[in-house]
């Protein structure tokens, strides 16, 4: 029988926002960008001594080509272990005139703290730090066991994540799984448990013309890269946004009732949204039902952008000799990355552009948890404790992460909870997160970790 008091550690929580603050404060001050490779070595410095100064727990560092991986344990003797993924890199803050105040000098303002990273991620595993930190003081002994397990290059794809996993998998052993993320409905409404995510695949399309750049006079007689990889592109997907690739949702594992029926349980603010990303209306028109299954169980072709041979190309009359499209195709439960590869260069091939190259830049797999899990049933309790209504529960979120590459392999539950709001502009500037969302998912670790033992 658990007899810690919860209701203890809130207090705590609540008398110490000031420390704690200042705690997560200090971690976005310090650059961590792994994109340019800027201050990694530093952050992971800092997350390191956090875990040691703070919780008493000895930290390792462990290398696998990039930035290091920081894994601690804290061993209690219970019966059930619990572990905390989180990330300490960020994207760059750049352009850097659209901030309202310097990236990396964090600022409180209406009811906000406002810098680079204080959503994606580092808010996240601060809060994680001040609940287990908070959990000790008042307890002594923790009713769980626990694992602190971060990531320097989540936001480059992790490209070490599955070395690392091979590796070390035996250290990422738990009961249940807290990853990254998490957030909050517009307009400071319900509270999101994750249960998963998208896949995500990175890839590159090139096509070459020519040996080398031409004037443009040459386009009456020699073919043009751009348009090749237009025509193809055209190929795959048509103006309704149907995916125009033979077999390539086959492998889409079919819903069943109780996930379409959390699917349609969830809310999402048409209006809201509409007006936040400042559009008129949906793919299609779509509503209601059919927009929510859109967004969590259909897979996508995105284009992000081309590259050719000049950034000058509103002055320059060139004809290029190669060029470049980049797509981002999320995908969902049941496709992998080598499967929809697969697809895209069969119906290339099968469509005349066997010129065209295909090549990976990064992915990761699709990821759902099992929808009753203890671990989710704890959160939904949680959840209606602390915030004080019913918990939003997304059955994968439309982004993508690496916790197939931890979760899926080791077959370990998992959630996602967290910091943002859907207003927290991450990967953005002026990113955010409100205080009292800092201060509600501490909470919530501290009530998970205490009622597990009892479900």
């Amino acid at each position: 029988m658990n007899d810690h008091d919860v209701t203890a550690v809130y207090k705590y929580i609540d008398e110490n926002m000031e420390l704690y603050l200042g705690w997560l404060m200090e971690a976005v001050r310090q650059p961590s960008v792994s994109m340019y490779n800027a201050g990694m070595g530093e952050m992971a410095s800092i997350c390191a001594r956090f875990l040691e100064d703070k919780l008493g727990l000895k930290a390792e560092m462990i290398e696998t080509g990039g930035s290091p991986y920081i894994y601690a344990h804290l061993d209690e003797g219970a019966k059930d272990t619990l572990a905390f993924y989180n990330h300490y890199d960020v994207m760059p803050a750049e352009p850097l005139e659209e901030w309202e105040s310097s990236p990396f000098e964090p600022v409180v303002r209406d009811g906000r703290l406002w810098g680079r990273g204080v959503a994606d991620n580092k808010g996240s595993m601060f809060s994680r730090i001040c609940a287990v930190h908070a959990c000790k003081q008042v307890y002594g002994k923790l009713p769980v066991n626990l694992k602190f397990f971060y990531d320097g290059e989540e936001e480059i794809g992790s490209p070490h994540l599955d070395d690392f996993v091979r590796a070390n998998g035996g250290l990422l052993k738990c009961d249940g799984f807290f990853w990254e993320g998490g957030s909050r409905d517009l307009e400071r409404g319900r509270p999101h448990i994750t249960l998963g995510v998208k896949g995500i695949c990175k890839i590159e399309l090139s096509c070459r013309t020519a040996g080398r750049d031409l004037h443009s006079a040459n386009a009456a007689i020699v073919a043009n890269p751009f348009w090749r990889l237009v025509w193809a592109l055209a190929s795959m997907k048509n103006e309704k946004e149907e995916i125009l690739i033979d077999g390539y949702t086959d492998d889409i594992v079919p819903l069943s009732d109780k996930e379409r029926k959390i699917i349609h349980d969830m809310s999402f603010d048409e209006q809201a949204s509409l007006k936040s990303y400042g559009i008129g209306s949906f793919l299609n028109g779509e509503r209601g039902n059919s927009l929510k299954e859109r967004l969590v169980n259909s897979p996508t072709i995105n284009i992000n952008g081309f590259r050719g041979p000049s950034n000058d190309a509103e002055t320059k009359t060139v004809l290029p000799g190669a060029a470049s499209v980049f797509l981002d195709l999320r995908l969902a439960a049941g496709q992998t990355p080598e499967r929809a590869l697969k697809k895209i260069r069969e119906h290339l091939d099968a469509k005349g552009f066997k010129d065209i190259e295909v090549k990976l830049k990064s992915s990761y797999e699709p990821f759902r948890t099992s929808c009753e899990s203890t671990l989710m049933r704890a959160a939904v309790e949680s959840a209606r404790e602390i915030y004080g209504m019913e918990p939003n529960i997304i059955l994968n979120d439309w982004g993508s992460s690496g916790v197939c590459s931890v979760c899926g392999r080791l077959d370990i539950p998992c959630i996602m909870i967290g910091v943002m709001n859907e207003d927290s502009r991450e990967h953005a500037p002026n990113e955010n997160i409100y205080l009292e969302d800092y201060n509600c998912a501490m909470k919530m670790i501290a009530s998970i970790i205490t009622k597990l033992p009892d479900m």
